[in-house]
């Protein structure tokens, strides 16, 4: 979970229902309210289960659009490919400007980060963004997609001390480090995470960032001694003896991976 808090003193606040794109046409309502075309908004099809959404999802990702809107909660499918521009900084400007992001532009992570933040200096109320999904689904990618616009957002309004500069930079860097020692390769995912995180980024009153404080819970701890077939062991372990240089090798008698029997099986 992510979480854009303010001082103490905040009170819950909920944001009404944002504007949806018009509704479909008779044309694009078939099969079940999806033809050949694809639907940015899933609120807006005339029937909702688990196939057309099943459907729409798998009509996205084969027009390499990996983000779907239901209401302003975003569906976010594994494209497994780098696609060109999605993160730029020209798309990080555009979402940070259009009035309103769930209607002006494509479905996109951006768009809960930036409602997030509106609401957050709007309504000077602290904010939460939960992120959830299976193994894979890229939980982590999208934590920290989301981190990385509101540090350009933050660095960009107004220019950026170097204060803030620093404090948006070492939020981004904790987390190699974090994956170093909770994240495992599995069968499913080669950089599975292997503990809840809880993040949260601190707010001025000016709706500056200042400060973050992390939270981990929940770490797969078992796996250090025991790993299931085809799986491995916390990357840090396979970082140093793969990573590590030949006399720093010999000077601390570290051998490679399979020499170990927590490592090698």
């Amino acid at each position: 979970a992510l979480s854009l808090s303010l001082p103490p003193g905040s009170r819950l606040f909920a944001p009404p229902p944002g504007p949806h794109r018009g509704a479909m046409s008779a044309e694009e309502m078939l099969d079940g309210g999806l033809a050949d075309e694809d639907c940015d908004d899933m609120v807006n099809l005339q029937v909702l289960d688990a196939g057309t959404i099943l459907r729409n999802l798998e009509s996205r990702f084969g027009m390499t659009k990996p983000y779907t809107y239901v209401g302003r909660i975003v569906i976010s499918t594994n494209p497994f490919q780098w696609i060109e521009g999605l993160y730029s900084d020209e798309t990080i400007v555009a979402y940070s400007r259009v009035p309103d992001v769930f209607a002006d532009l494509r479905p996109h992570v951006y768009a809960v980060a930036r409602d997030a933040l509106d609401n957050l200096t709007q309504q000077q109320e602290s904010q939460s963004i939960l992120i959830s999904g299976e193994s894979g689904a890229g939980k982590t990618e999208n934590t920290k997609i989301c981190m990385s616009y509101l540090a350009a957002v933050d660095m960009r309004a107004g220019g950026a001390s170097a204060g803030v500069v620093e404090v948006t930079t070492r939020v981004l860097q904790t987390n190699p480090l974090l994956e170093a020692f909770g994240n495992a390769s599995t069968t499913r995912n080669d950089n599975s995470s292997r503990f809840g995180k809880f993040i949260k980024l601190q707010y001025n009153a000016l709706g500056k960032q200042v400060g973050a404080h992390i939270d981990t819970y929940l770490l797969e701890r078992s796996r250090v001694v025991r790993q299931a077939p085809l799986e491995r062991n916390f990357h840090v372990f396979h970082a140093l003896t793969g990573g590590i240089s030949a006399v720093e090798r010999e000077e601390l008698g570290v051998g490679d991976a399979p020499t170990y029997h927590y490592l090698g099986r």
